[in-house]
């Protein structure tokens, strides 16, 4: 049996101030540069000897401390970013953001919220500005929703729904496979919750994951695993 660390593990700074002084910096020098956008050019191609020093880097097999990483950041990546930030910037439909958002998605990495329920602020505030968005776009009340990471994800989430709530049968149970034969996915008893999610959304159906049963330890039951598949081949 392993035996538990006697030490207390923690991600704390070893140093609280140091890392309140690398903050600092870290929040004046980006705050500098967005200031002067205008002052260089809306786009600066990364160097050919900076792509390769990152692209061949090997992976390190010991930290190198926040500040070291950090002066690798604004040296060899923020300096070359794809320049959306400019206000001189006219590719595509990227947004430029504004100094305040990075602002707020600091205090929303620092407060970290776990929005799939609880008491607590942050989810209020998600069911309100999804509130006032139905209410923008004239949708009924009581309509519901989920602020995801971008349009894709938007879509094709509303999409799914869509399919789950206008099909004329269990698309959530029964797949959309049809007489084909089946694609399975194997998982122990123990697996999370996204494997379900994921065979629904991929339109395999739930009946498409099988749920192998687990040893005392909570691993897989290889045994049981090798029958599932060798039943299933059987089955076609």
């Amino acid at each position: 049996m392993t035996s538990l660390p006697t030490k207390n593990l923690t991600l704390d700074p070893e140093n609280w101030e140091e890392f309140r002084a690398l903050a600092h910096r870290m929040l004046d020098e980006t705050i500098d540069s967005v200031r002067l956008l205008r002052e260089g050019p809306a786009w600066e191609p990364p160097p050919a000897e900076i792509k390769r020093k990152i692209l061949d880097e090997p992976m390190p097999l010991q930290g190198e401390g926040d500040q070291a990483a950090y002066e690798q950041f604004a040296r060899e990546v923020w300096p070359y970013r794809n320049g959306n930030l400019d206000p001189r910037f006219y590719g595509w439909v990227q947004g430029t953001g504004t100094p305040l958002s990075f602002m707020a998605d600091m205090l929303a990495s620092a407060m970290n919220p776990h929005l799939a329920g609880c008491h607590q602020s942050p989810v209020f505030v998600e069911q309100k500005v999804i509130d006032w968005l139905r209410e923008a776009m004239g949708f009924p009340t009581g309509s519901s929703g989920l602020l995801l990471s971008g349009a894709t994800m938007a879509n094709l989430t509303g999409l799914a729904v869509a399919r789950h709530a206008q099909a004329c049968f269990d698309v959530r149970e029964e797949g959309l496979q049809g007489g084909h034969p089946n694609l399975v996915v194997y998982g122990s008893t123990e697996t999370h919750m996204w494997a379900t999610k994921a065979v629904e959304f991929l339109g395999m159906g739930r009946r498409s994951f099988r749920k192998i049963p687990v040893n005392t330890d909570f691993t897989i039951n290889l045994n049981a695993l090798r029958e599932a598949i060798r039943n299933d081949r059987e089955k076609g």
